[in-house]
């Protein structure tokens, strides 16, 4: 459930293109191949992380820690990049404003 939250919806407009990229690189092994359009992409996801939900799934290593882990990594480094871009632009407009 808690994966749910952290991973944005691929069909969102503001979902990074970095996001969708790695992810249609790193669920191939689990969940089979992935559609080239962003709802094949959310369907995907929804099933690794409903298979992953599973218990019997999660501790038989049908899913490896790195696919989730590289998945958040990848999502924190997005974030930082956002953060960045935001506060470079919160800066510009308050240099104008005065």
């Amino acid at each position: 459930m808690l994966m749910a939250l952290l991973l944005p919806d691929p069909c969102d407009k503001l979902c990074p293109a970095e996001f969708k990229t790695m992810a249609r690189q790193l669920l191939p092994p689990t969940v089979g191949q992935v559609g080239p359009k962003d709802e094949d992409l959310r369907k995907s996801l929804l099933k690794f992380i409903g298979d992953f939900a599973n218990w019997d799934n999660a501790a038989n290593g049908r899913f490896p820690e790195s696919q989730v882990r590289e998945l958040v990594t990848i999502l924190k480094k997005i974030k930082e990049t956002l953060r960045t871009r935001l506060t470079c632009r919160s800066a510009a407009v308050q240099t104008r404003t005065l």
